[in-house]
């Protein structure tokens, strides 16, 4: 057991632990960038956790855009609407399941970079391309989780969004009593 997960830690477990698997491996990770070198060090490959990917994705246009702006550039309406539109395109991509339409979506995509506002130009070449296959091995492969966490999946699929907001308002009102 380890207290952190830190990049050494992660290291170390992996090392420890690959001798003992199949030749492909394969493993359903957040996506956060601390696993890629480890997994991809001892021969791991990463199945980016699908119910994370639309966070990580609105996370990383929200600082795109912060840098946009710093660096003078102007967003109107126009153009958040447009970023709203590309990005959900980007998501769908993701969260779809059939390849070949997945593959069709990315080239189009790819094909019309150009036209694509700069701040999805600069999500698509920094995140989703060097990152896209790593979203899709459980596609590819039999047996590879689509998530890092299944009943976090299926907690999200089948509760009501009522419950889940009460149990949310609950538990805030529970840690404001705790002493």
């Amino acid at each position: 057991m380890y207290s952190k997960e830190t990049a050494a830690n992660l290291d170390e477990y992996f090392k420890t632990i690959a001798p003992y698997l199949p030749e492909e491996k394969y493993i359903a990770v957040d996506l956060n960038l601390k696993y890629k070198e480890s997994l991809e060090k001892y021969g791991f490959k990463r199945q980016l956790c699908l119910k994370h990917a639309p966070k990580t994705i609105n996370t990383n246009i929200k600082n795109i855009i912060a840098s946009y702006k710093k660096k003078g550039g102007k967003i109107n309406r126009k153009d958040r609407k447009l970023i709203k539109e590309q990005k959900q395109k980007i998501i769908d991509m993701i969260l779809n399941e059939d390849l070949e339409e997945i593959d069709l979506i990315l080239k189009d995509m790819v094909d019309n970079l150009e036209l694509l506002h700069p701040c999805i130009q600069q999500l698509m070449n920094k995140f989703i391309i060097p990152n896209f296959n790593d979203f899709f091995w459980y596609l590819k492969v039999d047996g590879v989780p689509k998530t890092s966490n299944s009943p976090e999946l299926n907690f999200q699929i089948t509760l009501p969004k009522t419950c889940k907001e009460k149990n949310a308002h609950y538990e805030r009102i529970r840690k404001k009593n705790i002493p």
